[in-house]
């Protein structure tokens, strides 16, 4: 993670020289030295040092100063780091990131630092090392680690099918929630082989329209047939598909979701089909039907009602409540709407009332 600082020799002024002559080129990039000479209890620091820490550059610092810089939820394990290196004396190098809180300014920052014992006759006398400011690589981590836990819960919280392919449209890692719905294994399902879980008559089409959006690099989305696993049919599944663009333009992946749509679209087709007995069984009786949304003041009729009130039926049967308003007898208008409203706080129990309308 960080280049090694070596300093070993018995000589204070050779460790010095040493710090000063490497402490010189170091700064330029950001990066600051500092040696811990437990006997003294000081850290002698270089400027970039001071400047990363906050504190002076004139005077070292004692270890408890130092410490007192350092979060407290990080403190303990740096100071037990750092007595470690001392303690097993082999001279490993030891690697520590932790935050402080800058003297100067109280600013928290991140500080990526590696130190390692300098021995003298087979002891270790200092801890020397190097400091650097990883705050804003830090913060990437962090902003990656959220975004991963919020995939990783919209991912459980939702039946969708989460999946990601590279550039070219293919499954290049293990696809986990596809291989739970169709049953194929990461063998199965790699490269194209997730053709495989649609049925053979809609894998050309399927196939074509993915090359199609691969190669318009645009926003995909289709509706096919799936396998599924659990209940051993091919089921009406809903798939989109958004291209992950680099900041030089090019195509770094896919991702896209998959949802069953299987129930939805046999309830739409009851649904369909129970309106279109229900308009037959009204124009056969000649009775009008009507819908009303009370909070916009919207309502449908049927084309029956429409012909009851003297009306040419509009194109998509929608009519406003100004049309009701004209078509109700003024002195009826108020029963109407209290039956309108009592209707729908009784849950959608139909309630009677006779009104009297006026036609054109």
């Amino acid at each position: 993670m960080y280049s090694p600082l070596i300093m070993c020799g018995s000589d204070p002024q050779i460790e010095t020289d040493s710090t000063r002559q490497t402490a010189s080129k170091i700064p330029a990039c950001g990066i600051g030295t500092f040696r811990w000479r437990p006997d003294r209890d000081e850290i002698d620091h270089d400027p970039e040092a001071s400047r990363l820490l906050g504190v002076p550059a004139e005077s070292p610092l004692t270890f408890t100063q130092f410490l007192s810089i350092v979060h407290e939820e990080d403190r303990l394990r740096l100071e037990s780091a750092m007595r470690d290196a001392l303690a097993f004396e082999r001279g490993d190098a030891s690697d520590v990131a932790y935050r402080i809180r800058r003297v100067d300014d109280g600013a928290e920052r991140w500080i990526g630092a590696r130190f390692r014992p300098a021995l003298a006759e087979g002891r270790a006398c200092t801890l020397a090392g190097i400091l650097e400011d990883i705050s804003a690589r830090k913060a990437a981590e962090l902003l990656l680690a959220a975004s991963e836990e919020r995939y990783r819960l919209l991912t459980n919280a939702t039946a969708d099918i989460f999946w990601y392919c590279d550039r070219h449209g293919a499954f290049v890692q293990p696809q986990l929630a596809w291989a739970a719905y169709t049953g194929q294994s990461f063998e199965e399902h790699r490269g194209w082989g997730w053709l495989a879980a649609l049925p053979e008559e809609e894998r050309a089409t399927a196939a074509a329209g993915w090359l199609d959006a691969l190669g318009a690099r645009l926003p995909y989305r289709t509706e096919v047939r799936l396998w599924h696993a659990a209940s051993g049919t091919y089921r009406r599944v809903e798939t989109q598909a958004l291209p992950i663009v680099t900041a030089g333009g090019e195509v770094r992946e896919w991702v896209g979701t998959v949802r069953d749509v299987e129930d939805l679209r046999r309830t739409e087709s009851d649904l369909k089909r129970t309106e279109q007995s229900l308009a037959l069984a009204l124009e056969a009786a000649d009775l009008g039907a009507w819908d009303i949304d009370l909070r916009t003041g919207i309502g449908r009729w049927s084309d029956a009602l429409f012909r009851m009130m003297g009306h040419e039926p509009t194109p998509d049967r929608i009519v406003e409540r100004s049309l009701w308003d004209r078509t109700v007898y003024p002195d009826d208008v108020p029963m109407v709407r209290e039956a309108a409203r009592k209707a729908s706080i009784d849950g959608g129990m139909f309630a009677p009332c006779a009104a009297a309308f006026s036609t054109p």
